[in-house]
């Protein structure tokens, strides 16, 4: 049976990135080894998360592999807008690199959302409200 992450537009959209980003990595003058290695692991760890997640069984433990590697892709934007104030790659490529992780962005956010969804349905017409602390947040009506 063929993987089924190899078919999501999403997992496409992450290998064309991890090109892109190894393509960008070679033109680096020496000594930006450690920037070069950041962008190589980020771009490879949304892939990785991808296809992991893929492979879960409960939605769930989907959702946290693409939420994991949404997380990375936010990091590859930070990197790219580092390498772009460095003048380590022109505006074009960087829009061109922020074009694609949004894309990708965009396709993890919804498969993420779809696991959590089966998962945990919100009850219909229900507000959920959240105060940041912890054990502090109350619902509408709940203790006041």
């Amino acid at each position: 049976m063929p993987f089924a992450h190899r078919k999501f537009p999403v997992y496409l959209t992450a290998l064309d990135f991890v090109s892109m980003a190894h393509t960008v990595m070679g033109t680096f003058p020496p000594g930006f080894s450690s920037v070069a290695n950041q962008l190589l692991r980020a771009s490879t760890s949304i892939v990785f998360n991808i296809s992991e997640g893929a492979g879960k069984f409960a939605p769930a433990d989907k959702a946290r592999f693409y939420e994991i590697a949404a997380g990375s892709t936010t990091e590859c934007s930070g990197i790219l807008d580092v390498l772009l104030r460095l003048k380590l790659i022109d505006l074009a490529k960087n829009e061109e690199g922020i074009a694609m992780l949004e894309s990708i962005d965009r396709g993890l956010s919804a498969l993420a959302i779809a696991r959590r969804n089966v998962d945990t349905p919100a009850p219909k017409n229900q507000v959920r409200s959240w105060s940041g602390g912890r054990g502090q947040g109350r619902g509408e009506g709940e203790g006041r």
